[in-house]
């Protein structure tokens, strides 16, 4: 089973129908079977996922599994219905509650409020009618020149939160767990050449730093060359490439890489 489950409510700005519909779990998804051919534990676990965006800020994500089956004394799953064994129709395995909060802000969006040429003209006397300011990547900063902070760039944080419910058969009990964690991605457009990327992030748990990349590009008119570095961790490792442009012809590429198979086996 598959659904959206969607509601309407009072609009006071819509003059037609005076309502508007609002989405209140997207995706959500049931799934279980049964095994006619099984001489036995016939029913299938009962899965149940589902989404939704609360505020237009927050991404929630849920999804558990349920047995309706018991277990007995040393935890075992048996061939007798939880309903009868416990008088309910189902005895949960896990759940996983996930948040996550992601707010993205670049050039282009702070370019809003930055003040228009005209406001700069009136500010800038110096300037003669009809003359534009000087382009700022033609102003050389060793000279004492203002230095280009146009450039593209995007930055993204991404809050995650996790809450998850296990049941330990082996233990008889249920464990709880709270992750949380703070990871970030920025992308720069040095020059018109030149870009260059990063990703990373914060472990609240484990009070360290996730896995972390770093990205360079540079193109080379007919060629570009692509440098991924992982500067530590598990993945520790680099690749350098460089390569024709052309779709055809990328075959035609010069490649030095270690991956993090050698640090560990030198």
């Amino acid at each position: 089973l598959s659904n959206n489950l969607e509601a309407k409510i009072r609009d006071r700005q819509d003059t037609v129908s005076g309502t508007r519909k609002i989405v209140l779990i997207k995706n959500l998804n049931a799934n279980m079977g049964y095994n006619l051919a099984a001489d036995s534990l016939n029913w299938s676990t009962l899965r149940i996922s589902g989404n939704t965006r609360l505020f237009d800020k927050i991404d929630v994500r849920f999804n558990g599994n349920w047995d309706p089956y018991a277990i007995n004394d040393k935890g075992q799953t048996i061939d007798v219905l939880e309903w009868d064994r416990n008088g309910r129709l189902f005895r949960r395995q896990n759940n996983s509650w996930i948040f996550d909060v992601s707010y993205r802000f670049s050039s282009e969006t702070l370019s809003q409020n930055q003040t228009t040429e005209t406001e700069v003209k009136e500010v800038n006397p110096g300037l003669k009618q009809g003359e534009n300011i000087p382009p700022m990547e033609n102003q050389n900063p060793a000279i004492g020149q203002s230095a280009d902070f146009t450039n593209k760039w995007d930055i993204g944080l991404h809050y995650t939160l996790t809450h998850n419910i296990d049941y330990l058969k082996s233990k008889r009990k249920t464990e709880y767990e709270t992750i949380q964690s703070l990871n970030f991605d920025a992308n720069v457009q040095l020059t018109e050449n030149w870009k260059i990327g990063m990703n990373s992030g914060w472990d609240f748990e484990n009070s360290q730093i996730t896995y972390t990349s770093v990205n360079i590009y540079r193109d080379l008119h007919c060629w570009e060359m692509m440098f991924n570095w992982i500067p530590f961790g598990f993945r520790k490792s680099y690749n350098l490439t460089i390569r024709v442009k052309a779709p055809a012809l990328q075959d035609l590429k010069l490649t030095k890489r270690k991956s993090h198979l050698d640090y560990y086996n030198p």
